[in-house]
């Protein structure tokens, strides 16, 4: 894991249902799958930008920035050693 985890809260930003478990960091960037009970299959990527960290929906060409929220609390992500 790149990031801090999320919390239990966050919430899948494409149904808004379903919790966010981690699958594997690529590119400096983590990526989280939708776990609701309806097919929602949708994946989030938890990353950076100008040093402050939050969630967008993931897209095959990349994270849709129109997407992206905050992480509460975290002004600055920290890398996990």
């Amino acid at each position: 894991m790149y990031l801090h985890p999320l919390g239990p809260s966050v919430k899948c930003l494409q149904c808004g249902i379903g919790a966010l478990v981690f699958v594997r960091t690529r590119g400096g960037r983590d990526l989280y799958r939708c776990v609701a009970d309806v097919p929602c299959k949708s994946y989030t990527v938890h990353a950076r930008r100008g040093g402050v960290c939050g969630i967008g929906a993931d897209a095959p060409l990349g994270m849709m920035s129109w997407t992206w929220v905050e992480c509460a609390g975290r002004d600055l992500a920290t890398r996990n050693s």
